[in-house]
């Protein structure tokens, strides 16, 4: 059997919550943890 894999991520505008820095490597480390076929973004700007 075929297993697609979905995911969901918010990526909250690219903002860290910590410091409001923005953190682009671990925007990018995260998106690539999540091992989906299918990832659907949220709060993209």
């Amino acid at each position: 059997m075929t297993v697609l894999r979905l995911a969901t991520f918010n990526l909250l505008h690219g903002v860290s919550l910590a410091d409001g820095s923005v953190q682009r490597a671990a925007l990018h480390q995260a998106a690539g943890a999540l091992d989906a076929d299918v990832v659907g973004l949220q709060e993209v700007d």
